[in-house]
């Protein structure tokens, strides 16, 4: 189950060395249940840690993510990633059919990716930047030209419509390596 996995990550970060500790989810997903199956609030209910499906679940999801925040900050510095930018259909997909017949790409703008993530982008950075996580939107990164990228150098940057592909990977990479190399005050380097 993944409340026992989760739990059994966070026993073993209460005995760890204090380390750099990074969050990275699709939170729109959990907190709001937007996801694969299109986006229909409530469709992926949480189950809560006694094993009941959460009746609502945004403040399910802020109340466990503060939980956590105040496990892990006690002892670690704890970076929180926001969401991924998320398309309706598979990138590599929709790349040959523009190869091959010609078919628009899908596009993606940052003011479409902010109206559909900024009540959790924006509960999530309150609640981390409270306890003092630092808060890394790697959409800024993405999306700056206005657009969501899909690829760099005719490489898809995802393997459907929401995992980042090897490409996508080393992009989200360099971006959290030179976000991390510019922050002051981490016990430890990426």
């Amino acid at each position: 189950r993944c409340i026992d996995h989760n739990d059994a990550v966070l026993a073993y970060l209460d005995q760890a060395d204090p380390m750099d500790v990074i969050l990275f989810a699709r939170w729109t997903y959990l907190a709001e249940g937007l996801g694969n199956f299109g986006d229909v609030p409530g469709r992926v209910p949480l189950i809560l840690s006694d094993g009941s499906i959460a009746p609502e679940n945004f403040h399910a999801f802020m109340a466990a993510l503060e939980a956590a925040l105040t496990q892990l900050t006690a002892r670690h510095d704890v970076t929180v990633i926001l969401t991924l930018p998320k398309f309706d259909v598979s990138i590599p997909s929709a790349m040959l059919r523009n190869l091959r017949f010609g078919a628009q790409l899908p596009v993606l703008t940052l003011d479409q990716y902010n109206a559909r993530e900024a009540r959790t982008n924006a509960a999530i950075t309150a609640l981390a930047e409270a306890y003092g996580a630092m808060v890394l939107a790697p959409h800024d990164q993405l999306c700056a030209t206005g657009r969501c990228a899909i690829a760099q150098d005719g490489i898809p940057l995802y393997l459907d419509q929401v995992h980042l592909s090897p490409k996508g990977n080393e992009v989200l990479r360099d971006y959290l390596f030179e976000s991390l190399d510019l922050t002051a005050g981490r016990t430890s380097s990426p």
